[in-house]
């Protein structure tokens, strides 16, 4: 409908007053307003919600392609500044799993002494490489505990730029003068090539581990921690023998689980 009139019957409204055609443009477009949804922004995600009313401001205010522009700009300046922020974790294991946690959001997760366990929230490029780098820095210097190993957690990161293999390069340098091993884990294929031909030293002094659970048990081995390694064997029993119980008796679509 919007096709044919717009083809075949412009000419009909070519006199109607501007006044006019905007009031007939307001009701036309009012229905794709929704009041909730800027409700359920404002109280869950702010920066949003301030985008959308941005984006609203400027349509009733500028040309089209203006109010556009413009909306499109600030939306990627916000991408960008999201990217830009850093939140390292600092991990721990979930009791009888092989899972592990933020441990500021899950305090009772598992720690293990001498190993420092980190993960950044998101990818690694060259706007946020340095700041990563400096925030592994200060984990080291305010853990409560000597640290002898560092397990980093690459898994949000597909690719890197060249600042960003340099960047985690140097990280890896600098913390090899001070005698810490360093364990990287769930690495993708991409990244591990470009890290290896950033450095070509990497390969003997860095350790690639397909997941944290692997790094883990090579490090408590290598420390002597014995004890926490038959913890772990078991609670990975235990955890096999919940699967198992799932096995047979499937919970019902929409049961969930807890935890």
């Amino acid at each position: 409908m919007v096709v044919f009139v717009s083809l075949f019957l412009t000419t009909w409204f070519a006199a109607l007053p501007e006044a006019t055609l905007a009031a007939i443009v307001t009701v036309a477009v009012s229905g794709m307003v929704r009041l909730e949804k800027f409700r359920q922004l404002l109280h869950s995600y702010r920066t949003d919600f301030i985008l959308s009313g941005l984006a609203f401001v400027a349509v009733l205010t500028l040309e089209a392609m203006e109010a556009l522009l413009l909306s499109v700009i600030c939306s990627l300046v916000v991408l960008i500044w999201r990217s830009c922020q850093i939140n390292l974790a600092v991990l721990g294991r979930v009791d009888d799993r092989f899972e592990f946690v933020d441990t500021s959001l899950n305090p009772d997760a598992q720690t293990f002494p001498g190993l420092l366990m980190v993960r950044p929230s998101t990818g690694l490029f060259f706007a946020n490489a340095e700041e990563f780098r400096q925030a592994i820095v200060l984990e080291v210097q305010k853990s409560a505990t000597s640290v002898k190993a560092i397990l980093i957690d690459l898994s949000a990161t597909n690719d890197l730029d060249a600042p960003s293999a340099d960047a985690i390069t140097g990280l890896i340098g600098d913390l090899q003068v001070h005698q810490l091993v360093v364990l990287l884990t769930r690495v993708s294929e991409s990244v591990r090539s470009k890290l290896l031909r950033a450095r070509g030293y990497l390969e003997g002094n860095v350790e690639f581990y397909a997941s944290n659970a692997e790094a883990l048990i090579c490090y408590l081995y290598s420390d002597k921690q014995f004890d926490n390694i038959d913890k772990i064997i078991k609670s990975g029993t235990n955890a096999v023998r919940g699967l198992a119980s799932v096995y047979r008796e499937p919970p019902r679509l929409g049961a969930g689980f807890n935890g």
